[in-house]
């Protein structure tokens, strides 16, 4: 490689950032007029605490990089693809297409994830029961059917479990409060 080639070369580098910085800005024009160092202090908290733009695309940058060694080794990496999605989806750019990964499913996933983690927990708990109310399990309320010998048993191996429970933490519920004390 020449000297001049070489200069080229890096003068190319060298702007490319300013190119994708441009990019940037089109997609994102709530970042007009700031630079890039209060852009990359910008927290994004779809990603977890502590997590700005900056360390965002660094993160994107690396998942990239692991996702072509991976499908240049001819692995898939769906859960690699499922990271990039992600970081896209929350830093609000376009987001790639994986052979691999469903579309709709994908697009389902994030419109999940971009949830309250209090609201997902909700959603799963009741689906849960759906499911349990379907297949006619609704848990200890359901005693239909059960003769009173059964009855019997499940009481008292719910009194064993939860003396076991207590003995587990200190607490000992055939112990005097007397005693306690």
């Amino acid at each position: 490689m020449t000297m001049n080639s070489w200069l080229k070369n890096y003068e190319m580098r060298r702007v490319s950032g300013e190119e994708e910085m441009s990019q940037l800005l089109q997609i994102r024009s709530d970042l007009q007029g700031l630079s890039w160092d209060e852009i990359r202090e910008i927290e994004v908290p779809e990603l977890g605490e502590g997590m700005n733009i900056g360390k965002s695309f660094s993160m994107l940058k690396k998942s990239w990089r692991s996702y072509k060694l991976y499908r240049k080794d001819a692995m898939p990496a769906p859960d690699l693809a499922m990271r990039i999605l992600k970081i896209q989806y929350s830093l609000g750019l376009p987001l790639s297409e994986f052979p691999e990964l469903d579309q709709s499913w994908v697009e389902q996933e994030l419109n999940r994830s971009s949830e309250d983690p209090l609201d997902l927990q909700l959603r799963k708990e009741e689906e849960q029961d759906a499911g349990l109310v379907e297949n006619g399990e609704e848990g200890f309320d359901n005693d239909e059917g059960m003769s009173d010998e059964e009855r019997r048993l499940e009481q008292e191996l719910m009194a064993e479990e939860r003396a076991e429970a207590l003995a587990d933490v200190g607490l000992f519920p055939d112990q005097d409060k007397e005693e306690e004390w």
